[in-house]
């Protein structure tokens, strides 16, 4: 990859790069969370961890329609602009940004195990945050609807890891070797 400044118009990487990029990304994203998720809710959550893995497949797909559509977005802001228009995105920022409104005054809800596994998984499955970027990266942006086929096949592979390490990570917390972990981690943080 070759980046000769903070301008997005000065980077070029190829297909390779893109599709590389995008599998680190969800390879590093929330591979240590995903034996607690399971944990914490059973087996059966297995299947949402599936279900959110084509869930972001087809928004990836939909997120890359709308960045082709209109050179000018480059970013989420510029989408999120695009689609709401500016009087939305001011209200947006002065209650979520600037913290004048949409406080938290309680709970709602607190369902235990299933929304925590939920959560988890969504994380393991984040690869959105760099499409932009990649995009605007590219040489040829039209190699992107070959990366986006790609992403269904990254998103294959790594749940078939994250299984696995779902697994084995359960097997270790089941067998009493957690605690020896967090033993050690704990004694040598502190």
């Amino acid at each position: 990859m070759e980046f000769s400044g903070g301008n997005d118009g000065d980077v070029s990487i190829s297909s390779v790069h893109a599709c590389f990029n995008t599998l680190n990304s969800l390879s590093g994203v929330g591979i240590l969370a995903i034996p607690y998720a399971l944990s914490s809710s059973g087996w059966i959550s297995i299947l949402f961890f599936f279900l959110i893995g084509v869930t972001t497949w087809y928004t990836g797909l939909l997120l890359q329609r709308c960045l082709k559509l209109d050179p000018m977005v480059r970013s989420y802001p510029d989408l999120a602009n695009k689609a709401f228009g500016k009087k939305v995105m001011s209200i947006l920022w002065i209650g979520a940004i600037d913290g004048v409104g949409f406080k938290n005054k309680g709970v709602l809800v607190k369902w235990s195990g299933i929304p925590t596994a939920v959560s988890l998984y969504l994380v393991c499955y984040t690869a959105h945050h760099v499409f932009p970027t990649i995009y605007n990266s590219m040489k040829n942006k039209k190699h992107f609807s070959k990366i986006s086929k790609g992403y269904r096949r990254c998103l294959e592979f790594e749940s078939v890891v994250l299984v696995v390490i779902i697994v084995m990570g359960l097997v270790l917390m089941v067998t009493g070797t957690y605690s020896a972990i967090v033993g050690i981690t704990l004694h040598l943080w502190f």
